[in-house]
């Protein structure tokens, strides 16, 4: 998925900057319905694309959670 970080600022302030969400959504059908899903995605990447499109560059924290 490709997108703008712009909107909620979920991590930390908004940068306007495109980025790119890799992940995956496992569905468990039963009787022809949805009865469950489970999304993954690649959280790490998502925040080190979002802080190095910064202008004050890069922010390290020791704890990314």
């Amino acid at each position: 998925m490709h997108g703008t970080y712009r909107g909620t600022p979920a991590f930390g302030p908004l940068t306007g900057r495109p980025v790119t969400v890799l992940g995956v959504s496992q569905f468990l059908i039963q009787d022809g319905r949805i009865v469950k899903e489970v999304r993954v995605y690649d959280e790490i990447s998502l925040r080190a694309q979002i802080d190095a499109g910064r202008e004050e560059g890069p922010q390290v924290e020791a704890n990314i959670y």
